[in-house]
């Protein structure tokens, strides 16, 4: 799955290297430590090894997989790209590849497939509603570039109201499905609303990024945690 994930880093760079020029020029591609064919060649390079360690552990695993290259990979190329369609459907594509999807993955080696829902959900939800913190330093130059996010088509506003909402869908799906241990993902929820303006040197983008990838791992913890609990 990590190697999954570096594809689609990968393919982003290679395929933003010009925006990244203009909003991360620290980069390796805008720097010139490595060339635009390299950063294409070791995507291909994480993509094999990716599918191939996945179907080593089980058919249905190494589908998955094949399903979560295919979002990483077209997330930033042709034809099926969904960053100028529409924010939602930018957001929407992220939160089906990085909520949703992996959990399924990690129920298929480890569990019930069944019992995978609830979570999926709950990090669909979570990926949907937090996962734009990283475009508000990029508002600007994602702009220029025709991408289209929830930052720069609707301001903070909007994405605050992304976040609330969530949030709340959020909290009451997981009381629904009787997970409550879930809820204690909220505090960097808030923490995320927060700070949305503020920067770090200590992570590439705002602190309320961090507080997004921290509630994700999290709720894999908590996951693991709740279930071991209901034993």
């Amino acid at each position: 799955m990590a190697l999954a994930q570096a594809t689609g880093q990968c393919l982003n760079q290679y395929a933003d290297v010009e925006l990244d020029k203009m909003i991360k020029p620290y980069r390796c591609l805008p720097m010139g430590l490595l060339s635009r064919e390299e950063a294409l060649g070791l995507s291909w390079l994480l993509a094999i090894f990716a599918v191939g360690r996945a179907f080593t552990i089980s058919t249905f695993f190494g589908l998955i997989i094949l399903t979560l290259l295919f979002f990483a990979v077209f997330y930033s190329l042709a034809p099926f790209s969904p960053r100028r369609i529409h924010p939602l459907a930018n957001t929407g594509w992220m939160a089906v590849s990085r909520g949703l999807i992996p959990m399924l993955a990690v129920w298929s080696v480890y569990g019930d497939l069944n019992r995978a829902w609830p979570y999926s959900i709950l990090a669909f939800l979570w990926v949907m509603g937090f996962q734009a913190t990283k475009d508000v330093p990029d508002a600007e130059g994602d702009r220029k570039f025709e991408i289209r996010t929830i930052p720069n088509a609707y301001g903070l506003r909007g994405l605050v109201a992304t976040m609330t909402a969530c949030s709340a869908l959020y909290v009451l799906f997981a009381i629904q499905s009787n997970v409550y241990i879930t809820l204690l993902v909220l505090p960097l929820a808030v923490l995320a609303i927060l700070t949305l303006k503020r920067q770090t040197e200590l992570i590439e983008n705002s602190i309320a990024w961090g507080c997004f990838y921290g509630g994700l791992g999290l709720l894999y913890i908590l996951m693991f945690v709740g279930e071991r609990l209901t034993l």
